[in-house]
């Protein structure tokens, strides 16, 4: 059996030493070790001062004041150590992923304020020593390696971003107005995705963008990863994205939607046709109630009319021959009383 241990101080005939499991060893003393050394120890290596102490079992020990010191350096030394090498875990945990697939394919992870803690290009359009330069820098700063300022092609730039950390929509609207700021074009697609996807999309080596939008073909959940484009939009811009163009998958699935689109245009336009027809019969029905009373509305104008002419005719001719009469009669009588 082995130790491996930690020179704490030195006396005349052997040394203290601290083992990994926290023990306090004698060991003998051997050529110039000095305290601070660490050293591997085996059982024949302890010193025991009495025949009868076996080597394995130790005793209890006084420990003066100065070794007592000693061990609280050594203590906190260790507890540095341990700060120095846990701290920076939790500091720089993965906040987020964003790849970037246009002229060149890169991925890489962003703590919170948005600095490159670890950059990868499976396809290898990015060189190792460039991907370690980008190392520790904010992601603006590396807006040439994630092809920014390359000249536009006509060719959709396929971003994808996702969050470690899950529904924080006020964060994920933040990293994708900056990554809109950042790349400050037309041509590029935003692409959600969820903590999830970086882990599926690791598993396949593929870019966070590539495998949301094969998942999101093959799948049916355009609407699901892009919130602010017509699905129809997306579409035309997924046609123009080598990369994608490349999986029989998204090729399929492409194929599927526009049959799909085809054959729900055509009922469509069967549908306006019938409403087309159906208006058209209504129209016609109304013209043939608007002749008919055209053609009823003359004839009993004339009857209405010939009624009262032939009427008030005869009646003043009767009324004028009463009146003549009675005055010939009055005329007449006033005769005859001239006479007598």
């Amino acid at each position: 059996m082995y130790y491996k241990v930690m020179v704490l101080e030195i006396k005349a005939d052997y040394c203290l030493a601290m083992a990994d499991d926290g023990q306090v060893l004698r060991i003998k003393k051997k050529g110039e070790m000095k305290e601070g050394d660490c050293i591997y120890v085996l059982n024949e290596d302890l010193y025991s001062g009495k025949p009868e102490e076996q080597p394995e079992k130790m005793q209890a020990i006084k420990i003066s004041k100065k070794t007592l010191n000693s061990i609280i350096a050594v203590a906190a030394a260790l507890m540095l150590c341990l700060s120095a090498l846990i701290i920076p875990r939790i500091t720089d945990k993965v906040y987020a992923v964003v790849s970037v697939d246009s002229g060149v394919s890169l991925q890489v992870q962003l703590d919170e304020k948005y600095k490159i803690r670890k950059a990868v290009s499976y396809e290898g359009s990015v060189s190792e020593e460039q991907l370690k330069e980008i190392k520790g820098l904010q992601i603006d700063e590396a807006a040439e390696e994630l092809g920014v300022n390359q000249p536009q092609t006509g060719n959709t730039i396929l971003i994808g971003y996702a969050l470690e950390k899950e529904n924080d929509q006020q964060q994920e609207r933040k990293l994708k107005t900056h990554l809109q700021e950042l790349f400050s074009t037309d041509e590029a697609l935003y692409l959600k995705g969820s903590k999830n996807d970086i882990k599926q999309a690791e598993r396949d080596k593929q870019t966070l963008g590539l495998y949301i939008a094969q998942k999101a073909l093959t799948e049916d959940q355009i609407e699901e990863v892009v919130d602010d484009m017509s699905r129809e939009d997306v579409l035309e811009m997924v046609k123009k994205q080598p990369a994608l163009m490349k999986n029989d998958a998204v090729r399929k699935a492409l194929e599927k939607d526009e049959k799909a689109a085809k054959k729900t245009k055509k009922s469509n336009q069967r549908k306006v046709e019938a409403d087309d027809d159906d208006d058209y019969d209504t129209d016609d029905d109304d013209d043939a109630v608007e002749s008919k009373s055209k053609a009823a509305a003359p004839t009993s104008k004339t009857d209405k009319s010939k009624k009262p002419t032939a009427a008030p005719q005869k009646n003043n001719d009767d009324d004028g021959n009463d009146n003549d009469t009675d005055a010939d009669d009055e005329a007449e009588s006033d005769d005859e009383e001239e006479n007598d």
